[in-house]
């Protein structure tokens, strides 16, 4: 009996990439030190927090490689290449980071394809069915605007709404 619960036990363990843990948070209060498998949403960004007491406050979160380039560059420095945001990569290029990891993961990977504000359901229907078609076992898109109440946007961006009228 006990190599069946050793068997069963082995079997049991699967490696996973959490969607989200309770460090998440922590990273980006933390100064946005990591993003896992996602790219950079946006070099800055602003961020609505709910805290303790249910009232939302808008944080402004710097990407923390960004951050330090930002402190020891020169003023006259030109951004390095190797500053890609979400917004910058194909939709194509999001799924082909998931599936190099989908193989050594059993879960679904939690990854999202980011895609440009005037993104048709067409373009979705194509990231879905390339998300199938390369064996990943999940796939989420996101487009900026899409919805009153997304909590991350680039520092920028000018919103219809505030995160606590999502229900409207």
């Amino acid at each position: 009996m006990d190599a069946f619960f050793d068997a069963a036990v082995e079997m049991s363990q699967f490696f996973r990439i959490h969607p989200e843990n309770p460090q998440s948070r922590l990273i980006h209060q933390a100064g946005n030190v990591s993003s896992g498998i996602e790219p950079i949403f946006a070099l800055e960004a602003t961020r609505d927090v709910r805290g303790p007491d249910l009232k939302t406050r808008r944080i402004e979160v710097r990407d923390f490689a960004y951050r330090e380039w930002q402190d020891t560059a020169d003023q006259g420095d030109c951004l390095p290449d190797t500053f890609v945001t979400a917004d910058m990569m194909a939709a194509s290029a999001h799924l082909d980071m998931q599936a190099c990891l989908q193989p050594f993961v059993d879960n679904a990977i939690s990854k999202t394809v980011n895609l440009a504000t005037d993104a048709t359901l067409d373009d979705v229907d194509e990231v879905f069915s390339n998300a199938y078609s390369t064996g990943l076992k999940g796939c989420t898109v996101f487009r900026p605007g899409a919805r009153c109440g997304q909590v991350l946007r680039m520092r920028n961006d000018s919103h219809c709404c505030h995160v606590d009228r999502e229900a409207d």
